[in-house]
């Protein structure tokens, strides 16, 4: 068996199986294949919205999940996809859900959360 990326051999060990299909594929090319989704969800994002990624066979609809983007891409690659998809989430959502407005704060709120009160208090970065 070989993997569909690069071509090369599979070994046992050297494989990452999904549970939601039958594609297999070496975990070298899949950590190249998140790592350059990852990426390129963080540039596009804002013009697809687009918040999954699919497994790399094409017309497969099969999603990574959390655990296969850690497994494969390890923690650092689930930490930024986590940050893209909360960026996303924030900003689909800007009528209901607003930035702290401190450059690099990175505190979402929901906006009205406090009657009467117009005065942002931010529990992150304790700016007001």
């Amino acid at each position: 068996m070989e993997c569909p990326i690069c071509c090369n051999s599979l070994i046992n060990n050297e494989i990452y199986p999904f549970d939601g299909c039958d594609h297999v594929y070496c975990k070298d090319c899949l950590n190249n294949y998140l790592g350059q989704a990852v990426y390129i969800y963080s540039i596009v994002q804002m013009k697809e919205r687009r918040i999954t990624i699919n497994c790399p066979n094409t017309g497969c609809k099969n999603v990574f999940t959390e655990y296969d983007i850690c497994a494969i891409g390890g923690k650092d690659c689930l930490m930024d996809y986590n940050k893209y998809t909360l960026d996303n989430f924030v900003d689909t959502h800007a009528d209901e859900m607003s930035w702290c407005p401190t450059a690099d704060c990175g505190y979402a709120f929901v906006i009205g959360d406090e009657e009467g009160d117009n005065e942002f208090h931010c529990p992150l970065c304790k700016k007001v």
